[in-house]
């Protein structure tokens, strides 16, 4: 009986998984500093917020902007502190560590695409 109990769980928490978790590819991206992968998942259209910018850019020129960021701030370390959403749309708060120091990262998903990147001095 314990076993059929415990293998209902087992089968429950498979099926309840969320599927609203920031794709691996985005996290990994912010890990290793690539704007190149990053871009993968973007919309055509991305709201990016740097430090020293606030606009919204086509994929490419996202692309150049996280560039030269990541250049500047090689990234050490990334964490996901907070994710959560519904249905097609998602968000995730996380810590960028860099050499430079700590950033704040908020990240708008649309069906897996990022609409809308801050990345701000924590």
């Amino acid at each position: 009986m314990k076993l059929l109990i415990n293998g209902f769980f087992i089968l429950m928490m498979a099926f309840i998984q969320p599927s609203t978790k920031v794709p691996d590819g985005v996290k990994e991206a912010f890990r290793l500093g690539s704007a190149k992968i990053l871009s993968q998942y973007m919309e055509e259209k991305i709201a990016l917020t740097l430090p020293d910018v606030d606009d919204i850019f086509s994929i490419q020129e996202a692309q150049k902007k996280l560039s030269a960021f990541f250049f500047s701030n090689k990234p050490i370390a990334f964490t996901i502190q907070f994710e959560g959403g519904k249905d097609a749309n998602q968000y995730a708060i996380g810590i960028l560590k860099t050499v430079n120091g700590e950033y704040r990262v908020n990240l708008l998903l649309r069906s897996n695409k990022i609409s809308q990147l801050r990345i701000e001095k924590d």
